[in-house]
């Protein structure tokens, strides 16, 4: 349908009902793609980070990576130390 969408498996699908995986559609200038964060849900609490994975496309060429974009407890503590939509308004200004 011309749309980019999350492959779900058993893992994918436990991630979702946790509310630790998400799933974003991309549209930049001049590229499009896709972006999912997800959450550590194992480890020691204060240790554990979201990460923010992407790729955008453009023809046959892709640019793709991740990063940490917060530590949970942080973010549970002070919404603005999720770095989520900094980082996705920076990847849609491609």
């Amino acid at each position: 349908m011309g749309k980019w969408v999350l492959s779900e498996n058993e893992a994918t699908a436990e991630l979702i009902q946790l509310g630790a995986l998400k799933f974003y559609e991309l549209k930049a200038k001049n590229a499009e793609g896709w972006a999912v964060t997800y959450d550590n849900t194992y480890g020691e609490d204060q240790s554990r980070q979201r990460t923010l994975a992407y790729c955008l496309v453009k023809g046959d060429r892709a640019v793709c990576g991740e990063s940490k974009v917060g530590f949970l407890d942080a973010i549970k503590d002070n919404k603005t130390a999720n770095l989520t939509n900094e980082t996705l308004n920076m990847l849609r200004q491609f």
